[in-house]
């Protein structure tokens, strides 16, 4: 995604009230080059994560995890507050409770 399509993003949701960060997570670690599969990723804050989402401030921040298995996409959503500044639990974003509103009944 071109960085100014990011910036305009985010400035509209901004005007909007909105404040905050949503951004994905693929499943790089199987399907990107050898030489970039190291890392695992999920829907868990990485390391550059926890330091953008202290760095910005904003309230909530959501990662969307999606990975491709057996030619089927799934996907993992979570949402994280910065973490804690000056303290033991400064390394660590707390976690909130997502829930999204699907357009039909689950069927058992």
């Amino acid at each position: 995604m071109d960085s100014r399509d990011v910036l305009r993003a985010s400035r509209e949701a901004e005007a909007l009230g909105m404040v905050g960060s949503i951004h994905m997570h693929p499943d790089w670690h199987r399907l990107g080059p050898p030489s970039e599969r190291g890392p695992v990723l999920s829907e868990r804050p990485t390391p550059m994560d926890v330091h953008l989402f202290g760095r910005a401030g904003w309230p909530l921040n959501i990662i969307c995890y999606l990975e491709r298995r057996g030619g089927v996409f799934y996907h993992a959503l979570a949402a994280w507050a910065p973490p804690a500044e000056h303290s033991a639990e400064a390394a660590r974003c707390p976690g909130f409770a997502l829930r999204i509103r699907t357009s039909s009944p689950l069927e058992a």
